[in-house]
């Protein structure tokens, strides 16, 4: 690592949790992007404080060297062209979930001639559905969290819910649901998950991205995404 290179980093948390991405309980951190994290910053001797932040905080704390990393990916964030952007550390896809089977064809329904709702999380960007949301095609109602947004379903208050597809694996497990929960068969969203890193931490790039290369190439991704799953569920705790 570069001598002038940070010798200790902040880490901006999504809150509210996203699982099995990143969570947080009673300043427990941890997930994909976390485990990740720790894995490199301990093979490059750096120090890793996390802190959870709303989403928008987040991308903020980004943009105002108040953070140096996070978990986003570039089309999620107003600014990107400000910030650097590690390689991809896995392939993040995003699906609607509804109680009857969804019709094959592409991720959304567009046949319908009568608005139709969709739960989202307050405060997150849905570069697919936003277009729908601004002419009334879709109605967006609001939930703090996915296990908000699957009882809401259940409920009936909303047509569909708008998960990625790991949270939803993680969530349909977690919660015992009395209906069974439906995948589209196309997903609406289709996204290499990268870390956000600042500018000022242009000299971690080299290091981190090789390291990425270096789980890809071999288990060790795999891994991560499979032992983070299996912890979250022994979770006795909500989203």
């Amino acid at each position: 690592m570069p001598a002038h290179a940070k010798e200790s980093i902040l880490f901006a948390m999504v809150y509210p949790s996203v699982f099995p991405y990143t969570y947080s309980l009673k300043n427990e951190y941890d997930g994909i992007g976390p485990a990740v994290i720790r894995r490199w910053a301990e093979h490059h001797g750096i120090d890793v404080t996390f802190q959870s932040f709303s989403r928008q905080a987040a991308e903020a704390a980004l943009y105002l060297d108040k953070a140096d990393m996070s978990l986003l990916a570039p089309a999620w964030l107003a600014r990107a062209n400000t910030l650097l952007f590690s390689k991809p550390i896995l392939m993040h896809r995003e699906f609607l979930y509804a109680t009857s089977e969804i019709p094959k064809g592409t991720g959304l329904p567009d046949n319908n001639a009568v608005p139709f709702t969709i739960c989202v999380i307050e405060g997150f960007v849905y570069p697919a559905l936003d277009a729908g949301f601004m002419s009334g095609k879709y109605i967006r109602l609001s939930a703090t969290d996915g296990t908000t947004q699957l009882n809401m379903l259940q409920k009936g208050r909303c047509r569909f819910a708008h998960l990625s597809e790991l949270q939803a694996q993680w969530l349909i497990s977690k919660m015992g649901l009395e209906k069974v929960i439906y995948q589209a068969p196309m997903p609406l969203i289709e996204e290499a998950l990268t870390f956000a890193v600042t500018q000022r931490n242009k000299a971690l790039m080299p290091g981190l991205n090789a390291f990425i290369d270096k789980l890809n190439n071999s288990q060790e991704m795999k891994d991560i995404v499979a032992e983070q799953m299996a912890k979250a569920l022994k979770k006795k705790y909500r989203e």
